[in-house]
């Protein structure tokens, strides 16, 4: 058992991404989608485990087939993300995993894009 009777169990996570950022009209949520999007393909094609942000309307509906935990509050807070930390740690990220793709041209494929979206990344301030 993760919680003993009675007990509670705090869930905390993001929304993903996609879900919260407009990539079609804002350039700016168009290169942070990119930015993340370049990591978890790298880490794909390396054959390794990437992660993935879960909807907070899929995480209830999981708990609510569970009659034994009670559900007492969720609350969602703004998106607050800078564009730069957040493209530091993403392509990061992406670097490490890039490193274990097997094709030369393919890595080298990756290196570049993932050049062009450290530059495009450093022209953006905080997201709002």
């Amino acid at each position: 058992r993760a919680v003993n009777p009675g007990g509670y169990l705090l869930i905390v996570g993001l929304e993903p991404y996609e879900s919260v950022l407009d990539g079609k009209t804002r350039k700016e949520d168009a290169a942070l989608l990119d930015i993340e999007a370049v990591g978890n393909a790298a880490a794909l094609l390396a054959g390794r485990s990437t992660y993935r942000e879960l909807p907070e309307e899929w995480v209830v509906r999981q708990i609510r087939l569970h009659p034994e935990v009670q559900i007492i509050a969720t609350k969602q807070f703004p998106v607050d993300l800078h564009v730069q930390k957040f493209a530091k740690t993403q392509l990061g990220f992406a670097e490490r995993e890039v490193k274990h793709i097997a094709s030369k041209p393919l890595r080298e494929a990756f290196k570049e894009r993932i050049s062009e979206l450290r530059e495009l990344a450093g022209k953006f301030g905080k997201h709002e």
